[in-house]
């Protein structure tokens, strides 16, 4: 989307600078605002997450899960929501300061631990843990 907007707005930029028979000035200011209108599109339109779709997927079923708790189950997920967390650390590392990434680690590891222990309430305080951390690392 954000590419799309970028590419109309120079469209317009050079469909302009055709019909302007002005001084050097001129143009070369308006070439100025247009780009500062440009970035500045750019930074307030695109302000989506930039990712972690799947991870938060995985988190909303793993607290659904605990409406009736099938710990086989939730031990299954938790333990793939780790493996998740282990192919995308490298990403992690991009978006987050190391910090992030490790609090993040913590999390998931004391989320399989509440879930071994079979504890409702831990396992959904650390869900909710995980997707705060989760929602800081992938919010610019």
């Amino acid at each position: 989307l954000c590419f799309h907007l970028l590419r109309l707005i120079l469209l317009i930029i050079m469909g302009q600078n055709k019909n302007i028979n002005s001084n050097k000035e001129e143009t070369n200011s308006l070439k100025k605002a247009m780009v500062f209108l440009c970035c500045l599109l750019l930074l307030t339109a695109c302000t989506s997450p930039v990712g972690g779709t799947a991870f938060f997927d995985h988190i909303d079923a793993l607290e659904k899960g605990l409406d009736e708790p099938d710990w086989e189950e939730i031990s299954i997920q938790a333990k793939k929501l780790k493996k998740m967390y282990e192919k995308d650390k490298w990403k992690f590392q991009l978006i987050g300061d190391e910090g992030e990434y490790e609090e993040l680690y913590k999390s998931i590891n004391n989320l399989l631990a509440t879930v071994k222990e079979k504890d409702t309430l831990s396992t959904r305080m650390e869900i909710a843990n995980t997707r705060s951390l989760l929602e800081d690392l992938y919010s610019l």
